[in-house]
């Protein structure tokens, strides 16, 4: 419900780009069904750096109360390992999944 994800894979993992529309309010960005460790989660505007942690539901970006960008924020989201596509595995797209 936050927001679009794209990916682009590398050598030493996937960096993921959340363009986040609708910041949460409770300052906690889930990113459902990613099981992937984390390098980092970096905010683009300005480079700003946020804690994230695993969950069983997926992985959670502790985010600031309010939104850098009205629009849209965008954070790059750096994993290990590749990231299979919730687009490739199930046929169709959901809101707030990785494509």
């Amino acid at each position: 419900p936050w927001g679009r994800c794209t990916k682009k894979e590398g050598k030493n993992g996937t960096t993921l780009y959340l363009s986040v529309f609708d910041w949460p309010v409770d300052g906690k960005l889930l990113v459902p069904g990613l099981k992937n460790e984390t390098i980092s989660a970096i905010l683009l505007a300005d480079g700003s750096i946020w804690k994230t942690e695993n969950t069983k539901e997926g992985v959670v970006i502790n985010l600031p109360a309010k939104a850098p960008d009205a629009n849209a924020s965008v954070i790059k989201l750096q994993v290990k390992g590749n990231v299979e596509s919730a687009l490739e595995k199930k046929g169709k797209m959901k809101t707030g999944a990785i494509d």
